[in-house]
Parts: C-alpha cells; structure tokens; sequence
C-alpha cells in the first residue's frame, strides 16, 4: 500500500500594500509501507530541506528529504534504529550553513514504556554528527530547540521523570554545541504542565512558553536567567485548546505568544496572540477564527515589528 507525503511551499508577495499568495510550487513524495507527514520545511541556498515522519506497524522514523529550488528530490535520509525503538520529530532548525538539529523522543518500546528527549545533528548531506538523549525512567520529551548564543542549544518538552508531583512538568535542557547537557531544570506544580516553545532574550535568558493546569488553566510563561533560574512567572486564562505554542522577545523588550482558544468546548478553536511586558503584565490579546478550527503554531518577526 502506497501513502504519501505532501510538501506545499507557498511563496508570498507584497508591493504597495497588496498581499497576495501564490503557489510556486507543490510536489507529493511517495514513500511505500508507511503513514506519513509533515513536520517543517527549511529553506536552503540550494533549495528546501523539509523533516517528516514515517509510521508503520514495525518502525517509526524521522525522514530528512533534500529538495532543489524546484521541490525535485536530490536525496532522502531516514533516522531510526531496528527493533520496536520509535523517533518522533517536533522540531527542526538551521545552526549554521551546515548544520541542522532536530528535536524530538526516542521510545523503546520493546523495553519499557520510557521516552526521552532527543537531539540529533547532521550536516547538509544528512549525515547524523551526532544522536543525544535526555530523561529518567519515565516520560521525557522534547518539542522545540533553539540555538544559543554561546552557540550551544536549548531544547524544551515535557518531564514526567523529573516532575515535581505525579504529573508532568515543563523540561528544559541546556547543552553545549557536542550536545553534552549542561544544566537541565523542571517547572511545574501539582498537576499538568507541558512547554511547547522557547526562545532566547536579550539578557541572555530565555523566555519559555506551554500548558499549565497548577497555575489556573491557559498558557504558561516562564522567564528564566542564563542557568534557567526562573525570575517571573504568569498564566493567561483560556478555556484552552493547546498551550503556547509560540513565543518571542519583541524590540521592546516585552514577549508576545501564539496558541489557541477553545471557546465553544471543542467545537471551534480561534488562533490566539498575546503580548506582555517585560515583567509579564497583559498589553493586549487578539483572537483570529471563524465557525472552524483555527490555531497560530509560530512566530516570525516583520520588518515593521
């Protein structure tokens, strides 16, 4: 049985105050015996980059699939291991011309039911550089990664092993640029909290942003120092579909964060942003949606702020 994975690049183009989409491309890449999809496209000097997932009743795998300008397959790589050991893929970023991390678990489950975090490095050819893990006994995740500016990473999920009650926390990890940690450190409380996205700030911190169920329900955010010391802390109050699924320092210094809003109990979610001020208290909030499903996963910062 053949599935299928679908790669859509969408180019936009603005003058003069016309905002238009076109499609440059699209091309279907088929892969035979396996569920497959999507996670993120990276743009090259050559082309694309994008990561997927591959999914069947014996392995799941990341898949690294090399693209010219043109979206034409120049080479596929796949990232796994044999037996019942599953990758999953959440995150991909560019660290410098050459090289390229992605974030994601590792699960053996012939052993046990554990995950953990994941980290792997490979250079433009798909080569792996490197594979690190990170966790306990239990569940240990990682859905975002950035890089630091002491050209190390910072990668953040979701820790069940390191929590601080009986349900999970937000995990971050800090690793030099061999991948080796550095420092990790859990926020939570008595309940749920899971982080979804984390960037660097000005200081040399890092804002970090997820679900909370401790703290209220909503989005969580989280100001951390360079060691990930926590120096504030707030919730936005959602009847909330996901966490904060992104998140930014602004050029003033204050944070701005994309989710989504679940307003009528599963049957809509409206894309939402915030923005806060440098120490956490509400500027404003937007909601974006209609009668449909709606969320806001990323951020990216325009010229005019």
């Amino acid at each position: 049985m053949k599935k299928t994975v679908l790669i859509i690049i969408l180019i936009n183009f603005c003058s003069a105050g016309l905002h238009a989409q076109s499609i440059y491309f699209n091309k279907t890449i088929d892969v035979f015996g396996a569920t497959n999809g999507g996670t993120g496209v990276i743009q090259t000097d050559d082309g694309y980059i994008a990561l997927g997932q591959m999914v069947n009743t014996e392995v799941r795998t990341f898949n690294i699939i090399k693209t010219d300008r043109l979206g034409n397959t120049l080479w596929s790589k796949s990232y796994g291991e044999t037996g019942q050991v599953f990758y999953t893929g959440f995150d991909f970023i560019n660290y410098d011309a050459e090289h390229y991390f992605f974030c994601g678990s590792r699960a053996d489950t012939a052993t046990s039911e554990a995950l953990d975090m994941l980290l792997v490095k490979f250079n433009n050819q798909g080569d792996t550089i490197w594979t690190r893990t990170f966790g306990g006994e239990k569940y240990d995740v990682g859905y975002e990664c950035r890089k630091t500016p002491d050209n190390g990473l910072i990668a953040i999920g979701g820790s069940s092993s390191f929590s601080t009650g009986m349900q999970e926390d937000i995990f971050l990890a800090k690793t030099d640029h061999d991948g080796e940690l550095e420092w990790q450190k859990t926020f939570g409380g008595s309940d749920t909290e899971t982080g979804f996205s984390v960037n660097n700030t000005d200081d040399g911190g890092f804002i970090l942003s997820g679900y909370t169920g401790s703290f209220g329900q909503g989005i969580y955010m989280i100001k951390t120092d360079s060691l990930g010391n926590m120096e504030w802390d707030t919730t936005l109050q959602l009847q909330i579909a996901r966490g904060g699924s992104g998140v930014m320092q602004t050029e003033d210094g204050g944070y701005i964060v994309c989710s989504a809003d679940d307003l009528q109990n599963g049957k809509s979610w409206d894309g939402y942003i915030a923005k806060v001020d440098s120490a956490s208290k509400l500027i404003w909030e937007k909601r974006y949606g209609s009668n449909y499903m709606e969320w806001l996963d990323d951020l990216i910062p325009t010229p005019d702020g």
